[in-house]
């Protein structure tokens, strides 16, 4: 027998059949027909998300808006102060150097 199935802990399994008449495993664990999450077994959001979420979510799209806005402007005013600079006081060499040999 392998050491793992011995030490791991799985819980029994018993087929539910659901208000559709699909069967589905259901812990022992749990009590069948309660629900844990606030997601339904499709892992889409249940009501009971999508009213705790409801007062939030104007404030979390304003945020949003913000926050892009506030970077786009940051964006805008560099590329602005950028590409008013005229790199006069850059150096540019009007030749290549020319590598400097070793002697030994």
């Amino acid at each position: 027998m392998n050491l793992w199935s011995e030490i791991a802990i799985q819980p029994k399994l018993l087929m539910e059949e659901d208000a559709v008449g699909m069967t589905h495993p259901c812990s022992l664990f749990t009590q069948p027909g309660t629900q844990n999450s606030y997601y339904d077994r499709r892992y889409r959001q249940g009501p009971a998300l999508i009213r705790a979420r409801r007062p939030y979510v104007f404030k979390t799209a304003a945020l949003g808006v913000a926050l892009a806005g506030l970077s786009f402007s940051i964006y805008w005013y560099t590329l602005k102060a950028i590409g008013q600079d005229d790199f006069d006081d850059v150096k540019v060499p009007d030749e290549p150097r020319k590598p400097i040999e070793n002697k030994k």
